[in-house]
């Protein structure tokens, strides 16, 4: 029979232990922490620290470095086990041994997670069976469907396992029936975090799912001056990500078009990237258009002042990375690769050129209003899309750009963003399968035919779905035609010069993506 694990957490030094020595070198390990790479010290203080009857640790670490980018605290759910457990787990789960000061055993402290035990503790709070305690009050779950909740367990017991990908969040999934999601920046009272926020409120507010549907949360403390810490979702098993669909559909174009493949499957898929998710992007557009009494939600107008500001402010952010791309050293690049980058800095003034047409807009009336801003997704690309045979398309993870702030991610923008976030998507999706079939020049060239044909049919069906603005109580897209392509254009570039210093910095290798996208720009 095993041993009970004790350890004093009690002892003041072991919060020391805690804070000074295991939390730092363990948060430095993580993919999702904002300073990883960061030069300058940081200082992390356990704002929230509470213990459940199954040893669970849940809490919440501010960074007091005072250069943190967010004030969102990091939440962190730990276990103890026995060190020969430890031992068997990946190196960035474990936050290290105890020492023999707090407990006599061999033990160590890991990511609650990671282990079986841990995630069921997890589940525990989450179904409302178990709890534990905070300074802004009780942490504990609320499931919605009370009524079917003895039947639902007796599914989420067969096995649990935990989505080790590399994502901000920890992603468990029960039976392959529900997936329990901690949210590793959960907000602040009165500033959730938009990836628990607004599938609730989808949920809550549209007969036709949209997102998998939030069955509960976990909160810490009231309504309120609460904060949500986790959702309890249906899980789609079986569900295909739309990267992996439009991998698929790339090969399969280009070999259909070499002659070496007839198949009316491609076909089917092709409808379901280029139409279906066009519709269901504007479906998401509109329902979070129409949210009821809720002033996060509610659309903001958007005049020709604002437009003229957001070519400015695009115009300002574009000058800076051709500042950065004038400084960076490209001697380590390929020689082909460095006078592309050229060839992108001689055209900065064409470039630019799409964001002053909207520095000088000029509207047809005084006052008119444009167009609305709303609440939207703010990541979206196809690794972001899950298709079913039943639902179709479902929309996951509403965190937005993680880099980002929370305020600035809970910040209204026009739809049109996330159009142009899935049109460099289809781009970098050829990209990869040509990578992986070793593709030819001819084959190549084909491929980027499969991009703009996605591209274009996307778009299009977009602005058919949400270009009737008579029927639109607030209008997704202006009503001139020419400024919905001027903006879509602006946003498209934003996206891909973000891309292109976000490659040289993290991923030389890919560079060619982003600036393959920044010639055909040009063309």
């Amino acid at each position: 029979m095993p041993q009970p694990i004790i350890v004093d957490i009690s002892n003041p030094r072991f919060m020391e232990w805690l804070e000074e020595q295991a939390l730092p070198g363990w948060f430095l390990t993580q993919r999702w922490f904002a300073k990883k790479n960061d030069v300058q010290p940081f200082i992390l203080r356990l704002q929230e620290f509470g213990l459940s009857s199954d040893g669970l640790m849940l809490g919440l670490v501010a960074d007091d470095s005072g250069h943190s980018q967010s004030g969102s605290p990091y939440l962190v759910s730990f276990i103890f086990v026995d060190q020969a457990m430890a031992n068997e787990l990946s190196e960035n789960a474990i936050v290290g041994p105890i020492p023999f000061e707090f407990s006599q055993s061999p033990i160590a402290l890991v990511e609650a997670s990671s282990t079986e035990q841990g995630r069921w503790a997890l589940m525990k709070i989450g179904a409302g069976e178990a709890s534990l305690e905070w300074s802004i009050g009780v942490v504990h779950g609320r499931v919605f469907e009370q009524k079917n909740l003895e039947k639902e367990k007796v599914r989420w017991s067969q096995g649990s396992r935990w989505l080790g990908v590399e994502q901000s969040n920890t992603s468990i999934v029960f039976g392959d029936e529900v997936i329990l999601k901690i949210l590793r920046r959960p907000g602040l009272p009165g500033l959730p975090n938009p990836d628990a926020e607004i599938p609730l409120v989808l949920s809550l507010t549209t007969a036709d799912p949209l997102t998998p549907p939030v069955m509960g949360v976990i909160q810490a403390g009231d309504d309120a001056s609460g904060v949500m810490i986790g959702t309890l979702c249906r899980y789609l098993n079986g569900a295909v990500t739309g990267w992996d669909l439009a991998l698929e559909a790339a090969a399969k174009f280009v070999h259909k078009r070499n002659g070496q493949q007839q198949s009316l499957e491609n076909d089917a898929i092709q409808e379901h990237l280029q139409r279906d998710l066009a519709i269901r992007t504007a479906e998401l557009h509109q329902a979070l258009a129409r949210i009821p009494d809720n002033e996060a939600f509610k659309p903001v107008p958007i005049g020709a002042d604002e437009i003229q500001k957001l070519g400015l402010t695009l115009r300002i952010g574009a000058d800076t990375i051709f500042q950065r791309l004038n400084e960076w050293n490209l001697k380590p690049l390929p020689e082909s690769i460095q006078t592309i980058i050229q060839q992108v800095i001689s055209n900065q003034s064409r470039y630019c050129g799409a964001f002053e047409r909207l520095e000088k807009f000029v509207p047809e009336y005084d006052g008119q209003t444009v167009v609305f801003a709303i609440r939207h997704h703010g990541d979206y690309h196809l690794g972001q899309v899950l298709w079913t045979s039943k639902q179709g398309w479902q929309v996951i993870d509403f965190e937005g750009e993680p880099n980002k702030s929370l305020e600035a991610r809970r910040e209204k923008a026009l739809g049109l963003r996330d159009v142009a976030g899935m049109v460099r998507s289809f781009d970098y999706a050829q990209a990869v399968a040509m990578r992986q079939m070793g593709a030819t020049d001819d084959q190549k060239r084909l491929a980027l035919e499969w991009r703009d044909q996605m591209s274009f049919v996307f778009t299009n069906t977009y602005f058919a779905m949400v270009g009737e603005l008579e029927n639109e109580i607030f209008p997704l897209v202006p009503e001139s035609y020419t400024l919905r392509y001027q903006l879509l254009d602006a946003f498209i570039l934003e996206k891909n010069l973000y891309e292109l210093m976000y490659e040289l910095e993290h991923r030389p290798d890919w560079v060619e993506v982003p600036l393959g996208g920044l010639i055909s720009w040009l063309e």
